[in-house]
């Protein structure tokens, strides 16, 4: 789905390039992609993950003009958007809908659904969404003849375009600026205070000084994603082959996660056989896709001090800001870590509203 996302993000930005077989081929790699990934919700359904992947795959087809494969992915999307309260999901589906009506020349529905869509969304929902809205309503008012009514719209578009650029130019600049104070904060800190000594990871307190240095500037222009992670079954290491062993494990353990994670990337010892990573200017598809990796390449990992056969697997959770609390979001992420221990272990959970609800406060630690 992360690959997915990223093809219909490229598409969009190659929308009035005149390279169509490339913008061709960017929907082809995201249809792939698409159905592969509902392939996998046929083994463990996931009600977030089907709106989201058969959104984005009725959208694909939308583009490539297939529009009686995406119309019943669209609209069963939608339905399953607004029964599970799920606002965001939804919101981005009614601009896929907007965008089909519009290439099905029913151009007064689409301005009812995009007209609904941007009061819905206002000045502060998200700028890709707001940003499709426009776009698609503005091609539907000049289809009309409504040429001030599009006008309005394509300078809104044009607007909110040239905000994103600039708030990512900005947020890039904050974000380099941020991190480097963060780095020479630690360059200058980093002692036993904010190390664990088995693993030489940071511990909570880094934890806590990083994520009060990035959270305050985490929003969907700069993203920042949290994963919890827990080794399965980590007590029956300790139990059949003794401490030092679990201990060496989990130095290695320590070893693999940094050479898998980016550069900006933190981790840190939690507790136990607990570890978070944080990661800056990532969003949760981007953060889910590397989690998956990171899962897969433990799984395949040869252990140094266990038997041939046994294998160390990881549940991880992954939560993203917002929220902004630091306690909210590593509590949204605990509990997405503990959804995917009840679904079987050895998988990867995004944190739901749900959990985000239960998430209230985790400040204390665990025994």
């Amino acid at each position: 789905n992360a690959i997915t996302a990223t093809a219909i993000g490229a598409y969009h930005r190659t929308y009035d390039e005149p390279d169509r077989e490339a913008a061709e081929q960017l929907l082809e790699e995201g249809r792939v992609a698409a159905e592969r990934a509902l392939a996998l919700l046929d083994e463990f359904d996931n009600p977030l993950y089907r709106i989201a992947v058969g959104g984005n795959l009725a959208e694909i087809l939308t583009h490539r003009g297939d529009l009686v494969a995406a119309e019943p992915l669209l609209y069963a999307a939608q339905e399953a958007a607004d029964r599970l309260g799920a606002d965001a999901h939804g919101d981005r589906v009614a601009a896929s809908i907007g965008e089909w009506l519009v290439l099905s020349d029913r151009h007064d529905e689409a301005i009812e659904v995009l007209d609904e869509l941007i009061a819905r969304l206002g000045d502060d929902g998200p700028h890709s969404t707001r940003i499709r809205a426009h776009h698609s309503a503005y091609r539907a008012e000049r289809a009309r003849g409504r040429f001030d009514a599009a006008l309005e719209h394509l300078e809104t578009y044009e607007r909110l375009e040239r905000h994103r650029t600039t708030s990512q130019l900005r947020s890039q600049s904050k974000m380099f600026v941020t991190k480097s104070e963060a780095q020479a904060e630690a360059d200058r800190h980093r002692s036993t205070a904010e190390l664990d000594p088995l693993t030489g990871l940071g511990n909570r307190r880094n934890l806590h000084r990083v994520l009060e240095q990035l959270l305050p500037h985490a929003d969907d222009d700069h993203p920042l994603a949290l994963a919890m992670i827990d080794v399965d079954h980590f007590k029956k290491i300790n139990d059949e082959l003794g401490h030092a062993i679990g201990d060496s494990a989990l130095i290695e353990l320590a070893h693999l996660i940094r050479d898998e994670v980016g550069d900006d990337d933190v981790i840190v010892r939690y507790g136990g056989e607990e570890i978070v990573i944080v990661m800056p200017g990532a969003g949760v598809d981007d953060a889910t896709a590397r989690c998956e990796h990171l899962r897969t390449r433990v799984e395949q990992h040869v252990w140094p001090g266990l038997r041939d056969d046994r294998r160390i697997t990881l549940s991880i959770g992954v939560a993203a800001a917002p929220p902004c609390d630091p306690d909210l979001l590593v509590g949204a992420a605990d509990r997405a870590m503990y959804q995917a221990k009840r679904d079987g272990r050895n998988l990867v959970r995004i944190a739901s509203d749900q959990h985000l609800r239960d998430a209230t406060p985790l400040a204390t630690p665990r025994p």
